[in-house]
């Protein structure tokens, strides 16, 4: 029985410790699963350029292994191995190590989108990254929503309400001037 399982009016809080450690200096694990591809790895560097460190890396004090954040330690190698990276510390058994690095992500993706939240919060947020761009016009696509906030291609040479369009999609009703695709 774990630590945590011998407590049931609170949970116990396994953060043991924080701080910030060259990215050279962490201990990739080696039964991490996930793989990031381009596109992934593309919207990170956008965040990490426009936003900073938000969030944190975590590591296993018992092991030493990193349990969540590899892309972001890969981005700040790709950049300088001297770079700072903060990260909390966890004190966790191998077993429970395990457990926490095959659930932490998949039961992220497991949460479902308030389509009517989501809309309105695409419609607050804006970024020049491109990367960032393409991929909450994605999301916004993923989840039936015209892409709001998205900045235009410099081939507009005007735009507003009052241009007249040549163009209507039958499914959502979008409106535009231009090329049909």
């Amino acid at each position: 029985m774990t630590q945590a399982k011998k407590r049931s009016d609170q949970w116990i809080n396994r953060i043991v410790g924080e701080g910030e450690m060259s990215a050279n200096q962490f201990l990739a694990n080696k039964l991490n699963y996930r793989r990031h591809p381009a596109s992934q790895r593309d919207a990170l560097r956008g965040s990490l350029n426009e936003l900073g460190w938000i969030q944190r890396v975590v590591v296993n004090r018992t092991t030493g292994n990193v349990i969540d954040g590899h892309a972001r330690i890969e981005e700040a190698l790709s950049r300088d191995g001297a770079m700072l990276v903060p990260y909390i510390e966890v004190e966790l058994s191998e077993s429970e190590e395990k457990l926490a690095l095959a659930i932490l992500d998949p039961m992220s993706a497991m949460a479902t989108a308030d389509k009517e939240v989501l809309d309105a919060l695409l419609r607050e947020v804006s970024t020049d990254e491109a990367a960032l761009q393409q991929m909450l016009s994605d999301l916004a696509d993923k989840e039936g929503l015209l892409p709001v906030n998205i900045n235009a291609p410099d081939e507009f040479s005007s735009y507003g309400d009052d241009i007249e369009t040549q163009y209507k999609c039958p499914k959502c009703e979008y409106e535009w001037s231009g090329n049909p695709k």
